[in-house]
């Protein structure tokens, strides 16, 4: 059977950034990353193009930001991404539009205070450039979704939904909820929520309060649509136009768009991602047919000439354009209740959490999801 000293379930920011820093503090044991996806990234992932080397789109997060001095250990990791290339600071102006189509100044975010970094040449490659400096202790597994926890004196185990793949570890860390929440279960259409199941009610006090913590929190749900503006050099308007274009409470009743990310591409050419708003239903119901997906797609590309005709010559643009399609994030922000930071290791079950869902700063957010990373990496470290 597959073993490993520490298993991290999930990939993002935070899994990859507790990886890395743990490599850092000279964590002592083996460690396997699984996640379900086909590489690292989560909501920091990018979609490359099959068809057309070199293209990719961020169609989660385009960018993060950090709101507060970051403690030592999070700024030495920080810089070290930098020295190697994996990141760089964003500079790219950001603007609003209102209504009338017009541009006006940038709304009041959190996403948007502090200093903004970027991945380089997109910002899957964040996670990619963390999971190399953990490459001595690391073991990933992809295209591996846990739907099975099972706890005994010693380990974890951890299966896919067939039981055909398992691992098993003496401390398990969980990224993400979704084995933790109620809405994994319906999601997933699992008969219980795996980790309650795993562990006994009234077995670890700590852990019984993570789960009323968890069972009580919500997140927002997101679409974007990932659109092939031009595949040629545009300069006349890569040159005009803004990074992010964030749509005030006018232009969101007139489109139905949060903001609109603009990406230049290493061959000249220039993409789009569409983030829709934040819903708070599973997905719409589309009309006359078709899956919510299509529905959704549909209304984000009739949207499409109308926020191209706000932009100097974007209007251009429409006959080159193609999309991509269009990504369901089931989670994409935690809204409230986040899970205090004193209970993000719950040492009578060996399993930790990390993420933007812990009350630290940035919650919501990638800060918070590197903040407590280093929180917990700390706590791993000085038990292992």
């Amino acid at each position: 059977m597959r073993s490993v000293d520490l298993a991290v379930v999930g990939g993002g920011l935070a899994a990859c950034s507790l990886v890395a820093q743990l490599q850092q503090r000279r964590f002592q044991g083996t460690i396997g990353l699984v996640e379900a996806g086909r590489g690292p990234g989560g909501r920091s992932s990018s979609r490359e193009s099959r068809t057309a080397p070199g293209w990719r789109l961020d169609h989660g997060a385009p960018s993060f930001n950090l709101t507060e001095p970051p403690p030592d250990e999070l700024r030495s990791l920080l810089n070290q991404m930098e020295r190697e290339g994996y990141l760089i600071r964003d500079d790219q102006p950001i603007v609003g539009l209102n209504s009338a189509g017009r541009f006006t100044e940038a709304p009041q975010n959190a996403q948007l205070e502090g200093k903004r970094f970027r991945g380089q040449p997109s910002m899957a490659s964040v996670c990619e450039g963390l999971l190399k400096m953990a490459d001595p202790l690391l073991q990933t597994y992809y295209n591996k979704r846990i739907c099975w926890l099972e706890r005994d004196r010693n380990h974890w185990h951890l299966s896919t939904d067939d039981k055909a793949w398992t691992l098993a570890a003496r401390r398990l860390v969980l990224s993400g909820n979704l084995l933790a929440h109620p809405r994994g279960k319906s999601l997933m259409r699992w008969d219980a929520i795996p980790l309650r199941a795993a562990v006994t009610k009234g077995f670890d006090p700590q852990l019984d309060d993570v789960l009323s913590c968890v069972s009580a929190s919500s997140a927002s749900i997101r679409w974007t649509c990932m659109i092939q503006l031009s595949n040629t050099q545009r300069p006349e308007i890569t040159t005009n136009w803004p990074g992010q274009i964030w749509l005030d409470e006018g232009a969101q009743n007139r489109w139905p768009v949060e903001r609109l990310v603009l990406q230049p591409q290493q061959n000249g050419g220039l993409g789009l991602v569409i983030h829709g708003l934040q819903e708070s239903e599973p997905c719409i119901t589309p009309e006359g047919g078709g899956s919510p997906a299509e529905a959704r797609e549909r209304m984000f590309l009739d949207a499409l000439p109308g926020l191209l005709a706000c932009m100097p010559r974007g209007e251009s643009l429409l006959k080159e354009a193609r999309s991509w399609g269009v990504m369901r994030w089931g989670a994409a922000q935690p809204l409230d209740n986040p899970l205090p930071s004193s209970l993000q290791w719950c040492s009578s079950s060996a399993i930790g959490f990390c993420g933007d869902w812990i009350d630290t700063p940035g919650f919501g957010r990638a800060e918070g999801a590197l903040r407590s990373a280093v929180n917990l990496a700390g706590t791993l470290t000085a038990n292992s």
